[in-house]
């Protein structure tokens, strides 16, 4: 909002329009998707539907008696809070404008603290414009998945976290903790980024005011005090989710008995080196001949809980990683390159990726390809510039800088140690571009500063001729 005691600069209309334009397409341009697309939820969408039907019927936060564990409960949640808010019949639309409504929040938040913290309103702005105009959060946006809730939990603890850098307070530092659990469970490739992200923020905090004026005691104090507000704020939302799982399988699961088939999605437990082999022995003395996931899923079927086969495939993904580690860098290499330049849904779809908006009676064909070509999405140049804005934002922007790289790139190497899907990277697209178009600003503002004539003031000559 206009403040009337500021006048209005060409820039500050500038800032304003440009705000206008990014709040106008982050809502028209997913209402306007919404409308054209008609996709009922299948495969892990449909089973997150199921938990929280669950959830919101019986408060029973499994899919099934046998599958009390599987899935973590942040995605269940909202579309449990949606079956609240939008009943049965209205349930999915409610889901895409509360996750929307926080993705929108976040992003707000988030170009506010960018803006700040770089002292240029026009690169906040331009966060939110990207966001706005990203191919994939739109995408994403219709679907009852991870993806959008993943996205819009990132942005909101980025904002989080470059709020509690920025002013040492220790609710922002508290609500960071809070909302970046939640990421993690929704999706726990973001675990160690959560946590590098606290230590950081605290570090940041303690180191505000420079070693030199500071006494350790100060350093540790205030370190602590920001870091066991964020520690706070994790255990708040964590500690419900084990203390529930335990009640139920009388074990420790800190996330969900997933993790070990999601290791073994591709592999099976064959061999991914040069020489084959026929069989794998486990720790526990027996051995597999017959590898695949199917194979793997039958040989646990008898379990009781989906806990218990989960301790079983983890065996199997132990003993698959000590007979393939040295082919691991090739691997995760291969799985670098696929997520820095490949697009996709990877099956998860009944609709295109890569052309959202479609000619109707309401929507002339000249607007649906004008729409289309203005999208934004990831490319490897993209992937390359993010990467220099990576070290452009650490260098110029310190803890800040440093929390946003932790936040854009650790969820991708966790990710490549894992699995080679391109969807698992997609909630980061937005973050990524704006690092992109971050980069291209810090190389252009240092061109132009290593191209300015170094001219002297007048009186420094005179001075010279003077003495």
């Amino acid at each position: 909002m206009h403040n009337p005691a500021q006048p209005l600069t060409a820039r500050r209309i500038v800032c304003l329009a440009s705000l206008a334009v990014a709040v106008v397409a982050f809502w028209s341009l997913r209402t306007l998707y919404w409308s054209q697309v008609h996709e009922a939820p299948f495969s892990d969408l449909l089973d997150y539907v199921l938990v929280g039907r669950n959830i919101h019927t019986n408060f029973f936060w499994g899919r099934s008696a046998d599958y009390p564990t599987y899935y973590a409960p942040i995605t269940p949640a909202f579309i449990a809070a949606s079956l609240e808010l939008g009943g049965e019949r209205h349930f999915e639309l409610a889901f895409r404008l509360f996750v929307q409504t926080v993705a929108f929040a976040g992003a707000l938040l988030l170009g506010r603290e960018i803006a700040k913290t770089t002292r240029q309103p026009l690169l906040g702005i331009a966060l939110v414009l990207v966001v706005a105009f990203c191919r994939p959060s739109i995408f994403w946006s219709y679907k009852l998945g991870t993806e959008a809730v993943s996205e819009a939990l990132l942005l909101l603890t980025a904002a989080l976290a470059l709020c509690a850098v920025r002013t040492g307070r220790w609710l922002p530092a508290l609500l960071s903790g809070v909302v970046g659990l939640a990421l993690a469970l929704n999706r726990p490739q973001f675990f160690p980024a959560v946590f590098l992200m606290g230590f950081v923020l605290a570090a940041s905090h303690a180191l505000s005011a420079g070693w030199r004026s500071q006494d350790y005691r100060t350093i540790i104090a205030r370190f602590s005090r920001q870091f066991a507000c964020f520690g706070i704020g994790t255990l708040l939302v964590w500690t419900p989710w084990v203390a529930r799982n335990y009640a139920v399988t009388h074990d420790l699961v800190l996330i969900g008995t997933s993790s070990a088939e999601s290791f073994l999605w591709e592999s099976g437990g064959a061999s991914i080196g040069k020489t084959p082999y026929q069989s794998l022995t486990l720790s526990d003395g027996s051995v597999i001949t017959e590898f695949g996931l199917p194979a793997l899923r039958r040989r646990v079927a008898h379990l009781r809980t989906d806990a218990e086969r989960n301790k079983e495939m983890q065996l199997v993904a132990n003993a698959w990683l000590r007979e393939n580690w040295r082919e691991m860098p090739a691997l995760i290499a291969r799985r670098l390159a696929v997520f820095a330049t490949t697009t996709g849904a990877s099956g998860l779809t009944t609709v295109p990726r890569e052309r959202l908006f479609v000619p109707t009676s309401r929507l002339p064909a000249g607007l649906a390809h004008a729409l289309n070509s203005v999208l934004l999405d990831k490319s490897a140049a993209t992937s390359a510039l993010a990467i220099v804005g990576v070290i452009m934002a650490v260098l110029v922007l310190r803890g800040a800088g440093l929390i946003l790289a932790i936040l854009a790139v650790a969820p991708v190497l966790m990710a490549s140690l894992v699995i080679s899907i391109e969807r698992a990277v997609e909630s980061l697209i937005s973050l990524q571009l704006w690092l992109a178009l971050f980069a291209v600003v810090s190389l252009v503002t240092v061109s132009l500063k290593a191209m300015r004539p170094k001219i002297r003031p007048p009186h420094a000559e005179s001075t010279q001729k003077a003495s």
